[in-house]
């Protein structure tokens, strides 16, 4: 009987490991079979596969509701409406966040504001730099973009603070200044600088209308998110191919570089789907556990490096990119820092606002 071989198989696994006789496993089954034969006037449904569940009447006798509950723990009620299960994935591991991640509804003439927030050294007298961003996207992404970009002193300093929070509600538009990023001998940051551009492409560049979604800068390059592939595998090759362009000694895909992406808030879900995809497929990622960012609070992804490691913090339950954050390791001989210390962090908010300069 099927349902006989279905009961071996959860016997098989209960007591795998754990036998000590060859008769044990028939023992067990026997005593079962016994006990559930005794309370065949009960109506109690337990099923065990979705493929075809067996029928199990609760047995009155202690030992066979003490087997039959351990039994449960191996099978769980699935619905009929339910698709057959895939391959096993780690509950809110980077698969999950990939599954999950999606594109918001912007309704027709309101925009996605994007507010990116950075923390990070500066090789100048100031020891660290702080740079807010802020971008308005309009519905149609053709459309007129704005951009506002401000700098500033940080005070991330000691490598532990409370990460900011996006300003509240504005309805004046700051002045438009020339963009420049602090001085030596300034003792006020500069104003905000103030940018208007069609597709978002705010470097004047022209790239054409598939490439119509924004600009992100890494390094001295211009990425245009929306032309990036949403094949895993190719996204991977993608980033090992712009990681050896950077760093031709580099072999494997770098995580930095995919961070820079992430942050930007512009990846549309099918190419941030990719990239964590990608992500996982790199050897030595693993979970460093949940962790606080900026009032929310995610997974962070990353690699074991003696140095620094660069974590990805997602929400795993939504896909969202949460942010990123340096931490030192356990060699600081060249940065002076405590092993565990945040070296720099950076935080991206995304939501819909109903004109510019709006803010939620």
């Amino acid at each position: 009987m099927n349902a006989e071989r279905d009961l071996d198989e959860a016997l098989e696994l209960l007591h795998r490991g754990r036998r000590r006789a060859p008769g044990s496993l028939a023992d067990a089954r026997a005593a079962l079979l016994a006990a559930a034969a005794e309370a065949e006037a009960d109506d109690v449904v337990r099923p065990l596969r979705r493929r075809r569940p067996p029928r199990w009447i609760a047995a009155p006798a202690a030992a066979a509701a003490a087997v039959l509950v351990i039994v449960a723990m191996f099978w769980r009620p699935v619905s009929d409406d339910v698709p057959p299960a895939g391959p096993a994935v780690v509950p809110g591991g980077l698969e999950g966040a990939a599954a999950r991640a999606s594109d918001p509804v912007v309704p027709n003439g309101k925009f996605r504001y994007v507010w990116r927030h950075e923390e990070r050294p500066k090789t100048t007298p100031y020891p660290i730099q702080r740079l807010t961003v802020e971008l308005w996207v309009p519905s149609d992404v053709k459309n007129l973009w704005t951009s506002r970009t401000a700098v500033g002193l940080s005070a991330l300093s000691s490598g532990t603070t409370t990460p900011g929070v996006p300003p509240t509600t504005a309805t004046s538009r700051p002045t438009t200044t020339t963009r420049r990023a602090m001085q030596p001998g300034d003792t006020a940051p500069p104003d905000p600088v103030l940018e208007y551009k069609h597709c978002g492409w705010f470097s004047g560049g022209r790239p054409g209308p598939e490439a119509c979604g924004g600009e992100i800068y890494v390094g001295s390059h211009i990425i245009y998110p929306s032309t990036l592939p949403s094949d895993p595998a190719k996204f991977r090759e993608w980033l090992a191919q712009t990681t050896r362009q950077s760093t031709p000694e580099t072999s494997t895909p770098s995580i930095e570089l995919a961070a820079e992406l992430l942050r930007s808030g512009l990846m549309p879900a099918r190419t941030r789907a990719a990239c964590y995809r990608a992500i996982a497929d790199l050897p030595g990622i693993k979970s460093f556990g949940e962790v606080y960012l900026n009032g929310r609070h995610g997974t962070a992804f990353g690699m074991d490096d003696a140095v620094a490691r660069t974590e990805l913090i997602i929400d795993t339950a939504t896909g969202d990119y949460l942010g990123d954050r340096l931490i030192a390791g356990e060699d600081t001989r060249a940065s002076g820092a405590t092993p565990g210390q945040v070296l720099r962090y950076n935080t991206v908010t995304t939501t819909i606002v109903d004109k510019v300069p709006y803010r939620p």
